[in-house]
């Protein structure tokens, strides 16, 4: 059980500050709302057809046309909602977006396109490898070595961790 103090969470003698632990609760109570929301909800299920094949999901009856918007929608309050966990950890300038946009470029590649599980399992991997990798590396030589991994992933699993569908 973490002791808090100070605005800090100790585990032994790892010291989190709380506005961390914040935004990592927050985070995964967003990512397990928009996958509930995708698996268990009709829109979501309707979603996730038209995504899947336009012409299809209109032939079962679903009208496509409205569910554009509606992605659209999801996509920038979920840009949003990173954006508000990110500014009070960060310095705000109108290029902060540029790294986190990158490395979620290659976290949807390692995860595989359209799996929210693969997209938290290689969010995690990216953290970590970041984070060891800097740790042992000097931070240059973490990012080629991140590069290398994904340049890997793309020819051995080019599905991605838990993705699906055709290669």
């Amino acid at each position: 059980m973490p002791a808090v103090a100070q605005g800090t969470a100790r585990m032994g003698k790892l010291v989190i500050p709380l506005s961390r632990v914040y935004v990592v609760v927050f985070a995964l109570l967003a990512l397990a709302l928009l996958y509930g929301f995708l698996r268990h909800s009709r829109p979501g299920r309707a979603l996730r057809a038209v995504v899947e094949d336009f012409e299809i999901a209109g032939i079962q009856g679903i009208r496509s046309r409205i569910y554009y918007p509606l992605g659209f929608g999801l996509g920038v309050g979920l840009a949003a909602v990173a954006g508000a966990l990110m500014a009070p950890l960060f310095s705000v300038s109108p290029f902060v977006g540029a790294t986190p946009l990158l490395k979620a470029f290659i976290v949807v590649i390692l995860g595989g396109l359209g799996s929210i599980p693969g997209a938290a399992v290689a969010g995690l991997a990216l953290g970590l490898a970041e984070s060891y990798g800097s740790l042992l590396f000097q931070s240059s030589t973490a990012d080629m070595l991140i590069f290398a991994v994904v340049i890997v992933m793309l020819v051995v699993r080019p599905k991605g961790l838990l993705g699906r569908g055709e290669a």
